[in-house]
């Protein structure tokens, strides 16, 4: 037999190519389906989670308008409330030093998570006039609840006539901000347990 006269036949491989290529189409077609059920599932989840998400919205906004609607008196008692919870509230620290001491209000700024300096007062007979000043520069008005938590070391040297100077200008304060409160905490408690 001479090499021109072979004669190929493909008609098995044609057959087997057929075979290959409808198992193909037939899993494709299986994992096809298998990937809508999981959009479909996905989908359902994230449409309950989204209706969810607007009725907190919708109630958050009714609340809001509820607010709105309070005493005028009770949004800002909620106000200086969120304030205090949040720890975004005035804070006044009493720093013995050698020559006197200092006394150092800060708040913590809600955005940052940072806790910033106002304002350093130093042994001095003008204490609630500086006290006053940085409650306008930080835009308070006297209907504002302000909650101020002093906060001192009683076992150090003197602290108790420095208390005693903040307290009574705190309260001079109040002569004009009618709603401005003071909570002590003195640390050296902590200290003796």
């Amino acid at each position: 037999m001479k090499i021109r006269d072979i004669i190929l036949d493909f008609t098995s491989l044609l057959d087997v190519i057929m075979i290959i290529l409808f198992f193909f189409i037939l899993f494709s077609h299986f994992e096809s389906e298998e990937m809508k059920t999981q959009y479909d599932e996905q989908y359902e989840i994230i449409a309950e989670a989204s209706e969810a998400a607007d009725q907190k919205t919708a109630e958050a906004e009714e609340q809001l308008s509820m607010l709105a609607d309070m005493d005028t008196d009770a949004a800002y008692n909620l106000k200086a409330l969120m304030e205090f919870s949040r720890g975004t509230n005035l804070k006044a620290y009493l720093k013995m030093q050698e020559s006197g001491w200092i006394l150092e209000i800060r708040k913590k700024d809600e955005a940052t998570k940072t806790t910033e300096i106002l304002k350093q007062i130093a042994n001095t007979d003008s204490i609630s006039l500086e006290i006053r000043k940085l409650l306008y520069q930080k835009d308070y008005t006297p209907d504002d609840r302000i909650l101020i938590e002093f906060i001192y070391n009683g076992s150090a040297p003197g602290t108790d006539q420095a208390c005693e100077q903040i307290l009574n200008a705190l309260k001079e304060v109040r002569r004009e901000y009618i709603h401005c409160y003071c909570a002590e905490t003195d640390i050296s408690v902590l200290e003796s347990e």
